[in-house]
């Protein structure tokens, strides 16, 4: 198999596996609301073969959680409180809390960032099979003539 084929193969197995994670990260808070973040993850291939995780632009406060000090977005506390079943009358009650005491982040970028030492040994094995291949062939064919 080519090499630039195999490596294309294992960056893109790697990040369709990171983005299962993070979506079963996200789902097993039981926070998920309407469901725009899971949704909004999506793992790009670039041309240089980098990968480009994008997703809602609130995923990074999702992973990190949200520190004390300041009221969220009311309205879109009480979106989410509309979801979830809650009462309206809850959002403000929910706000002074997440404003006093903070949200406590999942960490699923966190666990995405800390699967990159096994996407580099993947790579690594690739390119040293590679090599290896390239090797006894030449060796062959030398051997040959």
């Amino acid at each position: 198999m080519d090499i630039n084929v195999k490596i294309q193969e294992i960056l893109l197995t790697w990040s369709e596996k990171q983005i299962a994670n993070a979506k079963q990260i996200l789902q097993g808070d039981g926070k998920v609301a309407k469901g725009v973040l899971i949704n909004s993850l999506i793992a790009t291939l670039a041309a240089d073969k980098s990968i480009i995780i994008s997703f809602a632009g609130y995923g990074q406060a999702v992973s990190d959680g949200r520190s004390p000090g300041r009221f969220p977005p009311i309205d879109e506390l009480k979106d989410w409180c509309a979801i979830k079943g809650i009462p309206e009358e809850a959002a403000y009650p929910i706000a002074r809390s997440i404003a006093k005491n903070g949200t406590r982040g999942d960490n699923w970028i966190d666990t995405i960032m800390e699967s990159v030492d096994e996407l580099t040994q993947l790579l690594s094995d690739a390119v040293a099979d590679n090599i290896c291949l390239e090797v006894k062939q030449n060796i062959e064919s030398s051997q040959k003539a």
